[in-house]
Parts: structure tokens; sequence; C-alpha cells
């Protein structure tokens, strides 16, 4: 039998900026507000199990991560997936949790890419015969 969640009610203050992001991530995943900003916390109190609180808290007020709503001449709604998750990847390595951040050329699509012919037998048929 699991324990009964005890909830606890908080107010917080939030830009009008982070309030409309909130609202919209809300409606996009079709989940309440509340499970938004619990599922933040969890990341961030995560966060204190790879790296030193110190060190992320440290990092924030330098202003070596800064947060992506207040990026200067950041447009946070327009960006596309990629330019997300690389700002995310710039984030770990100055975290310390990634070294570098590799570029994958994704300028054609896969399925451009045509099967080269080979000599012999198909590789599905040879492994069959070897399990037998």
């Amino acid at each position: 039998m699991t324990k009964p969640v005890i909830t606890q009610e908080k107010h917080i203050h939030l830009s009008q900026d982070q309030a409309d992001r909130l609202r919209n991530l809300a409606e996009v995943r079709q989940i309440s507000e509340d499970q938004i900003i619990e599922k933040a916390l969890d990341i961030m109190f995560s966060l204190g199990e790879i790296i030193t609180e110190d060190v992320f808290w440290d990092k924030l007020d330098k202003g070596e991560i800064v947060p992506y709503s207040s990026r200067a001449g950041l447009e946070a709604n327009l960006l596309n997936e990629r330019q997300a998750e690389y700002r995310f990847k710039q984030d770990l390595v100055k975290l310390g949790l990634l070294e570098e951040i590799r570029n994958i050329d994704t300028s054609s699509p896969a399925d451009d890419v045509a099967p080269v012919p080979l000599d012999g037998k198909p590789l599905s048929k040879m492994i069959i015969e070897e399990r037998r």
C-alpha cells in the first residue's frame, strides 16, 4: 500500500513571459501547470545528485548559465528544437556534465541514402545458418 501524497499550497510570483510559457507548455503537454512546476523542481533537485548545488548556483549567480527566458534578444517561443537542444548542451558543458558538443550532419535525410549492393549471402541468412 502506498502512502498518500501530502501537498502544500505555495504562492509564487512569475513574470508575464514565464506565466505565458508555463501556460503554453501545460496546454501542449496536456498536463496542469502544477505538474509542470513539479517536474521542473524534480529536475533541478536531481542536478544536486550529479553536481554539487553550490557549483550550479554559483554558475547561475555569475551569469555563466543564463535562464532561457532572460537571454537578451532571444525569442524563446520561436526557437526550433535543434537550437533549444544546442543551448541545453551548452549549459551542460558549462556545468561540466558534457565535455564537448559534437555536430552531427543532418543535412541529408536518411531516406536519400541508397543501400550499397554487396556480393555474397544476405547477412540475415548468415546469422540464421550460424545459429543452427
